[in-house]
């Protein structure tokens, strides 16, 4: 699908059908193709985005590798910021790939009911754990009727009970709404 940057658009481009997973070098094949494809109409391919399955991030890295070769060998510094793709024997498209948002929040709430997140804010080093979130969804549970955080239930904090699938519930239980009070708990 490509989608407008500038205008609102979005447009399906392609689709094939598999048994079962698409192996990373076929991703990496039809990648390209449609990348010289999109750009062969005149569009300007800027950046490609997908979720962060197995082959998909494999796929990525079997083009920045490719990337970097082609650099070493005509003597081009070297990065692992962006990956190219030869569009014609004339030109080679810089693009950049991007994991999609809504399953990066998503990941980083499944990773907090194993792991604390660790950040810097203004040169100081913080870090976060779901048992913050939790004494957080407890307190304001205590008082029925005067919630800070209504949309928060069991299903969004709870280890046990959280659906670990639906973006919706991490991203509620990871809302700005909530970040701010529970430093408050400490």
């Amino acid at each position: 699908m490509i989608r407008g940057i500038q205008k609102k658009y979005k447009q399906p481009i392609a689709y094939s059908f598999c048994q079962g997973a698409t192996k990373q070098d076929e991703l990496v094949h039809q990648l390209k193709e449609v990348i010289r494809n999109v750009h062969d109409t005149g569009l300007r391919v800027l950046a490609t985005i997908s979720d962060q399955g197995t082959a998909n991030v494999a796929a990525i890295n079997i083009l920045k590798r490719d990337t970097r070769a082609y650099q070493l060998k005509n003597n081009i510094a070297c990065t692992d910021e962006f990956y190219e793709v030869e569009v014609d024997n004339l030109h080679r498209l810089k693009l950049v790939h991007i994991f999609d948002v809504p399953h990066l929040i998503k990941c980083i709430r499944n990773n907090l009911v194993t792991k604390d997140l660790i950040f810097c804010t203004n040169g100081v080093q913080k870090r976060a754990k779901l048992s913050h979130i939790l004494e957080l969804y407890n307190e304001d549970c205590k008082i029925p009727d005067c919630k800070m955080l209504p949309r928060l239930s069991d299903n969004h904090v709870i280890p046990d009970k959280i659906f670990k699938m639906k973006v919706k519930c991490a991203a509620a239980a990871l809302q700005h709404k909530s970040s701010p009070r529970e430093f408050h708990l400490q």
